[in-house]
């Protein structure tokens, strides 16, 4: 399912997988792993967030639901990355 949201995320040519990456909050490297199946399971979070942006880009798919905004913070480095960029 991530595997295919992903993937058509990137269909609509306006996203590459770091521009996913930076929407999310993530690394692309977490972003690659979903991808290629090493990643089964994202963490609620990102699952949520990533849910949140197909909803944004492909708002053909949700007839006329309205596309919930990016959850609070969604911009924010992540720990992780927050702790790599400082090293």
């Amino acid at each position: 399912m991530w595997k295919k949201l992903i993937s058509e995320i990137l269909q609509s040519e306006d996203y590459t997988i770091e521009r996913i990456a930076e929407d999310v909050g993530v690394t692309g490297s977490c972003i690659h792993r979903i991808i290629d199946g090493r990643t089964k399971q994202p963490s609620y979070r990102i699952g949520t967030r990533l849910l949140v942006l197909h909803m944004r880009v492909r708002r053909d798919c949700y007839g006329q639901l309205p596309a919930p905004p990016l959850p609070a913070n969604c911009h924010e480095r992540s720990r992780f990355r927050a702790k790599r960029d400082a090293s």
